[in-house]
């Protein structure tokens, strides 16, 4: 296994700048001292400004991150569309940046992607004692 170290700061900083549509950015795949252990994928989740363009805005990541992190393969997640799983996943993820007057958009996006992870999972507890009780 490979071990690389990822300037995360270097990466905020470049997505900031190269990236300015991007409201916050979380990454996971990297551990407490910066460093990626490959095989493994990174992973970037970001949610952007309403006005954003979805393929615009993953070409311009995807070409910063392959410079910043060249030669290692990095899934993007686009927060604004996904399902309460992906979002809670994300929740637990490292936050790079959060841009400034956009940290109560953070906050709340973190309460919601628990709060109805929570919701979710009670549901399926709940459906399957319902199935049970059926046999």
């Amino acid at each position: 296994m490979k071990v690389r170290l990822v300037d995360l700061k270097r990466v905020a900083d470049s997505l900031q700048v190269q990236c300015p549509f991007i409201t916050f950015a979380m990454i996971e795949g990297i551990d407490e001292k910066g460093q990626h252990i490959s095989p493994g994928n990174l992973e970037l989740f970001v949610m952007l400004e309403n006005n954003t363009g979805f393929f615009l805005a993953l070409e311009k990541i995807l070409q910063a991150m392959a410079i910043m992190v060249p030669g290692e393969l990095c899934e993007v997640t686009i927060l604004n569309r996904v399902d309460v799983t992906t979002c809670f996943k994300a929740s637990n993820a490292r936050c790079l940046f959060v841009r400034c007057e956009k940290e109560q958009i953070f906050r709340q996006f973190l309460q919601r992607a628990c709060l109805d992870y929570r919701i979710l999972k009670a549901q399926h507890r709940l459906n399957s004692v319902r199935r049970n009780d059926q046999f």
